[in-house]
């Protein structure tokens, strides 16, 4: 895996190769990035682990036919071996819809707290916290729970 500096600019290479293991539907590129402690909290409050998000990418990536994420960098605050990134994100999902055999796009528009940490295998993302997230299903907007 490739060493990402967070805090020297090195984190806009860290979200790009995110961005594009995501396009390429690619799980293990993707959790190389997690810690083994990840967690993840949704706008919700729900909570999961590293093992949960896996399953949970492998599963969005199964459905999706196409996957055109983007990450901009808000701000970064580096502390030692601790570093938080805001983050702005916009991510396209083209699936089949089961009930109109056509496809729909999903878009997703959040605003995420990341948190990582550097360890003896670099940095690597303890979590991520959801501040905002707003989805549109074929241009017409939803609320978080999908209503």
């Amino acid at each position: 895996a490739r060493e990402y500096g967070i805090g020297n600019c090195g984190e806009k290479a860290a979200y790009a190769a995110m961005d594009k293991a995501a396009a390429k539907k690619d799980v293990k590129a993707m959790m190389q990035f997690f810690a083994d402690d990840f967690s993840y909290k949704s706008k919700q409050g729900q909570v999961m682990g590293r093992k949960e998000a896996q399953q949970q990418l492998e599963s969005q990536f199964k459905m999706a036919k196409k996957l055109v994420p983007t990450s901009k960098i808000v701000s970064v605050k580096v502390s030692g071996k601790q570093a938080v990134v805001s983050t702005s994100q916009n991510i396209l999902i083209v699936i089949a819809n089961p009930q109109t055999k056509k496809d729909s796009k999903i878009e997703v528009a959040s605003q995420t707290k990341d948190t990582w940490m550097k360890s003896a295998a670099g940095w690597k993302l303890k979590s991520i916290l959801t501040v905002r997230e707003n989805y549109k299903i074929d241009g017409k907007a939803m609320n978080s729970a999908g209503k």
